[in-house]
């Protein structure tokens, strides 16, 4: 995704957005998403409004709010960096992409593969 709001932050919850709206469209019901930005993590499970309308990326997080209070579970949790390789090398295959928008992988590429795997060892 190229149009990140120019931080990680916001890079991190557009892609999680799209990534929850994506999972609802395909009809997936029980999904489990683990991310390695905590702030995200805890703004998105927060019941207090407030924080979230003073934040600089408040109309991001009210639609992953939105999405989240669907009929379907969802459980987000925060993961170590480390455990998050797969996701940073998509990161930066999309940054030198120049297709505009959420790019789905079909065809997994080895290094990628290798990455999951790792990734897979990591999270508890």
């Amino acid at each position: 995704m190229h149009d990140d709001g120019g931080s990680p932050f916001a890079a991190e919850a557009m892609t999680l957005r799209e990534g929850l709206q994506l999972a609802w469209n395909k009809g997936y019901r029980k999904v489990s998403v683990g991310i390695d930005y905590e702030e995200l993590v805890s703004l998105a499970n927060d019941s207090n409004g407030d924080i979230i309308r003073v934040h600089p990326q408040a109309s991001i997080i009210r639609d992953i709010k939105l999405l989240l209070g669907l009929d379907w579970r969802v459980e987000l949790s925060w993961i170590p960096c480390d455990a998050n390789a797969a996701a940073h090398w998509l990161a930066k295959q999309g940054a030198h992409s120049s297709l505009p928008g959420l790019q789905l992988v079909t065809n997994v590429a080895p290094e990628l593969e290798w990455l999951i795997f790792k990734d897979a060892l990591i999270v508890p």
